[in-house]
């Protein structure tokens, strides 16, 4: 880089470029601290002056999570400005490591609040991804370091969706898919797939290319976080799930998130760990009728203990009593380093984290995680001591829920009908609230969303799920997740869960460009699949004759549900005639869209197009032909013709010239002699004949 800066800036190594700009790492001699220095390379005025703007927006905007503008010099040859230089961005958190997890939401809080100031500025960064959120530079020992977000609302970056660089492909809500402009709600929904990945390790889609990654956005429903790592609490999955709702009006605001990661920061720190293998201690909560409030009694096990029982039999390890307790309600035994915790046939069920278990089929019990039984709420966790206890989340609540049936099949265009049965085992009265989570909300109808009920009361909702008849609605399994907030608790759990597949589905579309083709033709057929799975295409011709021929006809291609694609199909006449009239023949392409697992279901659609076979030798070329060679006829006349006449025309005048030419000599000749006789002439000698002189020779007689 050629350009000077200011004597105070030290100019250092390259780090990169934008679309508008390179950027370079300097440091700053006053301040002593490192800055990005962006030169801007894109000069046009309407750019310059929303860059101005920008910047004077951002002099408005002080946070200590967002990072600031420095400097800047737009009238600078070239125009620069300078951004604090942040560090790396956050580490993702090892599974487990609850003092870890803890921080990290701890970290998040000023940024979600850093960006909740922006908004309510008007301000939205519209592009947050793993490079956005930074560490500070400076920070003491032993601190956690402070995270701040960078580029927040930077001009001239985002091209069109086309173009999406490809590290914000996991990171841009559907909206912005769609085409939409980012707003507020967009950078909810990235920061939730930034969280996402740190906390559970891993995206909640993976696509290879960036029409992928679209579709997945727009039609996927992330996986809650805790069924891909069990340690996740349950209220940290909801408030991802919440994140990362597909309609930005289901997600929480900037300002909630920050409130809500600060008390789920305080929960995991105080979440019991199980680091110590000296005892097996379990803590039962129950409602005490008789005084009116909530006891807790504590079990201690030997760690050596592999199987041990929980009911109301005297030889049960954890003896609880009451009309809902089976003498052996439920076993617990070791597998693998893991407890595995198994309801025995009880007739009102056992709950795990709020979810009902199936008799006899084991389930994964984690340190810390509810197990409710009757009005029993169970936690196991080793080392506790009765002084712990008091420190000990309360439960969530103390109504139960169960979903009947807890899997349905459907069909896109129809309806699946659930019922949720709702108990209030409390000893006070509960106001919930009840949401799905899993499925796009404009499928989900609930007959009461906000109930009260009393204690021990009993309230039936219905649940309908519809998913239209569009290729959105993808032919697969959808879990989903039921989720009960409660008044007076900040964040919903997962009460229950139930899944619903989607039956598939064929359904086409096709235009056929080109329809009048002449003689041998292209005519471009394109196919819309507007079913919700992938489907084999194929394309048969057909014509009255059966004499036509059909080239690069698609056989057996596979389209994906919601896919379009165009061929060049070739439609020739092998017997075209040499002399005669025009021929107009129509022809018909059937298309078939079916289903690989069950070719009978299918959809067929029939486009029309009529091929004009015109003779090889037409009838305006015979006229022209047989016209060009009476032409040549008459013009070959007409030139003989005239070629005789001046034949004729020059014989004459030969003629004449050699008639005037023998008169003319003639003349001459008569001149000559008439002036020969005037002129004397001289007398010739007269001329002397020779007589021959005969020599007679004697004879020999």
């Amino acid at each position: 880089m050629s350009a000077t800066l200011p004597a105070r800036y030290q100019l250092l190594e390259p780090l990169g470029a934008t679309p508008f700009s390179a950027v370079h790492r300097v440091f700053d001699t006053r301040l002593e601290r490192t800055l990005a220095l962006h030169w801007l390379e894109r000069l046009d005025e309407p750019f310059l002056a929303e860059m101005g703007a920008w910047l004077r927006q951002m002099g408005q905007v002080r946070h200590p999570a967002i990072a600031q503008v420095t400097d800047f010099d737009l009238e600078h040859e070239p125009p620069y400005f300078l951004l604090e230089l942040g560090g790396e961005p956050p580490a993702e958190v090892a599974e487990g490591d609850t003092a870890v997890l803890a921080a990290l939401l701890e970290q998040f809080v000023p940024v979600a609040r850093g960006l909740a100031s922006a908004h309510e500025r008007g301000m939205v960064h519209g592009r947050v991804h793993w490079r956005s959120v930074l560490t500070k530079q400076s920070q003491l020992e032993n601190e956690t370091p402070p995270l701040f977000i960078t580029d927040l609302g930077l001009p001239g970056w985002m091209p069109a969706t086309e173009e999406v660089p490809e590290q914000l492909w996991p990171y841009l809500a559907p909206e912005q898919w769609r085409g939409d402009t980012a707003v507020a709600a967009s950078d909810v929904y990235s920061l939730g797939i930034m969280l996402y990945k740190l906390i559970v390790g891993q995206y909640p889609f993976r696509g290879e290319q960036v029409g992928q990654w679209a579709g997945l956005h727009l039609n996927r429903q992330a996986p809650p976080a805790h069924t891909v790592r069990p340690a996740v609490p349950l209220e940290l999955s909801a408030l991802l799930a919440d994140l990362l709702s597909k309609e930005p009006a289901g997600r929480p605001t900037m300002r909630e998130l920050g409130d809500r990661l600060s008390v789920l920061a305080g929960q995991v720190a105080q979440a019991p760990l199980a680091d110590s293998e000296d005892s097996l201690q379990i803590v039962v909560t129950y409602n005490d009728v008789a005084s009116g409030g909530t006891q807790r009694d504590l079990f201690t096990l030997p760690a050596t203990v592999e199987l041990w029982y929980i009911g109301a039999a005297v030889d049960c390890e954890v003896r609880l009593m009451g009309r809902a307790v089976l003498p052996q309600h439920v076993r617990v035994h070791r597998e693998a380093g893991r407890w595995l915790v198994e309801d025995l046939g009880s007739e009102q069920g056992t709950f795990l984290q709020g979810q009902k278990l199936v008799a006899g089929r084991p389930e994964v019990w984690l340190a810390g995680d509810s197990l409710q039984m009757g009005g029993y709420q169970i936690r196991w966790s080793h080392n506790w001591s009765a002084a712990d206890t008091a420190v000990l989340r309360a439960p969530t609540t103390a109504v139960q829920v169960q979903l009947n049936p807890t899997q349905q099949t459907v069909t896109p265009g129809e309806r699946a009908f659930f019922e949720i049965e709702l108990l209030n085992q409390g000893i006070a009265v509960n106001h919930c609230v009840l949401q799905i989570t899993g499925v796009p909300s404009h499928w989900v109808t609930l007959s009461g969303q906000m109930l009260q009920l009393l204690p021990q009361a009993r309230a039936t909702v219905q649940l309908t799920l519809a998913p239209p008849r569009t290729h959105a609605a993808l032919a697969q399994t959808y879990p989903f997740q039921l989720l009960l907030a409660v008044t007076g608790h900040k964040a919903a759990h997962e009460a229950t869960a139930g899944t619903l597949t989607v039956r598939p589905f064929v359904a086409l579309r096709s235009d056929i460009q080109s329809q009048q083709l002449v003689n041998d033709g292209v005519c471009y057929l394109t196919i819309y699949n507007e079913g919700n799975a992938t489907a084999h295409l194929s394309t048969t011709g057909r014509d009255g004759a059966g004499t036509l021929i059909y080239e690069d006809l698609p056989t057996g291609v596979p389209l994906a549900a919601g896919g379009s694609q165009t061929f060049a199909v070739g439609v020739q006449n092998p017997t075209r005639p040499w002399l005669g009239s025009s021929k107009v023949m129509p022809f018909t392409l059937t298309s078939t869209l079916a289903l690989p697992s069950d070719p009978a279901q299918q959809a067929v659609q029939t486009n029309m197009g009529r091929l004009e076979a015109k003779p090889r030798l037409s009838r305006v070329l015979l006229t022209a032909v047989f016209g060009t060679l009476i032409l040549f006829c008459i013009m070959s006349f007409l030139i003989s013709t005239s070629y005789t006449s001046n034949r004729q025309a020059v014989t004459a005048t030969v003629q004449a010239v050699n008639t005037e030419r023998a008169l003319e000599a003639t003349l001459t000749a008569a001149a000559r002699a008439i002036e020969e006789a005037q002129t004397p002439r001289p007398t010739d000698p007269p001329t002397l004949t020779p007589i021959p002189v005969h020599t007679l020779t004697p004879t020999g007689e």
